[in-house]
């Protein structure tokens, strides 16, 4: 078999002219008298013919591998069909050729699926660094968010304190001139009175009889009276005393009394509990705002009555004041001719949050409004 293949090699090795010389060269070599011979030349050209139906079909035979793989491995090249190993067949070069192409189509095999595993490793770690790109995008706006939520929450703060300082200076101010005003007005004067009559006494304390000296020393002791009357009085409006002893209804009443008395205002004032009890600094707060809130209704509510109560339920203290005055617009206050919310809500409202409450506003121009402020009813 090896000779024969290494003749089929020999053979495709030559070229069509020298093949064609020997197939006539069993002619060439007969003698002259038996070429002329027709059985010798039918012979020869019988013995010719066979040899090459015989050389064709062992070259058919041969090269036939050769022929299939040439054919799938055009296929293959045009696209019609997919790279694949080819069948095993022939020998010699041709098995050597096909088991090469093979390895090749093996090798790009295993090419792809390595190009394929990196693509997808590749795109795995696109999308991982794509969602964490993203995911520190987001954390991002949120801190920008956030910080730009801090500073404007900052400035407003610093917007309030500044409206805070102001009306605490100008609160400060005007009981500074309420207080001198009084002492000028009633102490002042009190205390001038009572010297004069002192001096007076002292004058006539040898000339004048024991009954003028009486009724004297009786209008010394009245205006003594009037005078710790009037200090009392502007002690109890710099702070009540019984707020501090009495708690917070007897203040509340004892301010809806001097409201009325002042003002002419008609204050109602409802309470069911009235030994209610808060933390000190609670009561002070809730003190103060309703004391606003009065003196806001008679300086800007043209109302003809004023209600205040003060109710606790679930853990909870609510304090209302109300008035039936002209109230105001909270959204436009200036397009509607309003009032707008000034100082001394801003201030209530400070006052609540202090103490861990909450201060909600409620007025209509023609209205009226209502303040609401509702804080835990603790001891502490």
């Amino acid at each position: 078999m090896q000779t024969l293949s290494a003749m089929i090699s020999w053979h495709r090795r030559l070229g069509l002219r020298t093949r064609i010389l020997m197939l006539m060269l069993p002619l060439l070599l007969l003698p002259p008298v038996v070429v002329f011979e027709p059985a010798a030349y039918l012979w020869a050209v019988l013995l010719t013919a066979i040899f090459v139906a015989m050389l064709q079909l062992v070259l058919r035979r041969e090269l036939a591998p050769l022929a299939d793989a040439t054919a799938a491995m055009t296929q293959m090249t045009a696209g019609d069909a997919p790279f694949a190993p080819l069948p095993a067949g022939g020998a010699g070069e041709i098995a050597q050729l096909i088991a090469g192409f093979n390895s090749l189509v093996a090798w790009r095999a295993h090419a792809e699926e390595r190009l394929v595993a990196l693509n997808a490793e590749l795109e795995q770690r696109v999308l991982e660094r794509t969602r964490a790109l993203s995911e520190s995008n987001q954390a991002l706006n949120r801190e920008v968010a956030q910080r730009w939520t801090a500073e404007t929450q900052a400035m407003q703060l610093a917007e309030r304190l500044k409206g805070m300082a102001q009306r605490f200076v100008q609160i400060e101010e005007a009981q500074k001139q309420r207080l001198a005003r009084n002492l000028h007005d009633c102490v002042s004067s009190s205390l001038m009175a009572i010297g004069l009559s002192v001096g007076l006494v002292m004058r006539d304390l040898e000339q004048k009889s024991a009954d003028a000296l009486r009724v004297r020393l009786a209008d010394v002791a009245t205006l003594v009276e009037e005078t710790m009357v009037s200090a009392r009085e502007i002690s109890s409006d710099l702070r009540p005393a019984s707020l501090d002893y009495d708690g917070l209804y007897a203040a509340l009443e004892d301010a809806a009394r001097k409201t009325e008395a002042r003002t002419g205002l008609a204050v109602e004032l409802h309470c069911p509990d009235k030994t209610l009890r808060l933390a000190p600094e609670k009561e002070t707060a809730l003190f103060r705002i309703a004391q606003e809130a009065l003196m806001n209704c008679v300086k800007h509510a043209q109302a003809s009555r004023v209600e205040v109560s003060l109710s606790a339920s679930a853990g909870r203290v609510i304090l209302r004041v109300e008035d039936d005055g002209v109230g105001f617009d909270l959204v436009e206050p200036a397009k509607r001719g309003g009032r707008s919310p000034g100082l001394g809500l801003l201030g209530m409202g400070e006052r609540a949050q202090h103490v861990g409450g909450e201060l909600r506003l409620q007025s209509r121009p023609g209205l009226g409004t209502r303040i609401v402020v509702d804080v835990a009813a603790s001891l502490v």
